[in-house]
């Protein structure tokens, strides 16, 4: 509880200091939605969704939602917040938080058994990304970043640990601590 008490304290306060002295646009050619997917993650077993507000013309926050269908060999969930500060039209950086399930099986190295790794997180870290426009309709949205987990819970199901449980602790750990997003959507 205290992790996730900490990452809602960190994301209000960086919102409230990036907000500041941001004038509002009242235009009505400010686009200020936009509704993203990723289709590459559909061949890796991922259906991703991520919805962008501009409340400000410099200030967006979005929300991504990921889903992995469990007959791609893992099964979990993950969403992620992200407060964004656009220093172009077309460039931001922020910050964000994520938090998820993610159940992945492995091969025991002895006898044919079979081990689950579950993992349970919270991270926080910050983020760069670009938005590509075309037609002023559509966008492709690239986004990199790198973080900490604030909780990481990584626990064995099935038996004893296979022999490489280290390096997939590891694997799993690392992944953690990325933050990364290429999507296509629509902008409005």
């Amino acid at each position: 509880m205290y992790a996730f008490k900490s990452t809602v304290l960190i994301f209000c306060l960086v919102s409230i200091i990036f907000a500041d002295n941001v004038n509002m646009d009242t235009s009505s050619s400010l686009q200020k939605t936009r509704i993203q997917f990723d289709p590459i993650g559909i061949f890796f077993g991922d259906i991703y969704l991520n919805v962008e507000y501009k409340f400000q013309p410099k200030v967006a926050v979005s929300i991504d939602g990921k889903y992995t269908l469990p007959f791609f060999g893992g099964s979990g969930y993950g969403i992620c917040t992200n407060f964004r500060r656009y220093y172009s039209q077309k460039t931001f950086w922020g910050v964000y938080t994520k938090f998820g399930l993610l159940k992945t099986p492995y091969e025991a190295t002895e006898g044919s058994s079979t081990f689950t790794l579950e993992n349970k997180y919270v991270s926080a870290g910050l983020n760069w990304g670009k938005v590509w426009l075309l037609k002023n309709k559509y966008s492709i949205i690239f986004r990199a970043g790198g973080g900490y987990p604030i909780y990481n819970n990584l626990i064995w199901v099935g038996g004893n640990k296979p022999e490489y449980y280290k390096l997939a602790e590891g694997v799993t750990f690392l992944t953690n601590c990325l933050d990364g997003e290429l999507s296509f959507g629509l902008t409005f």
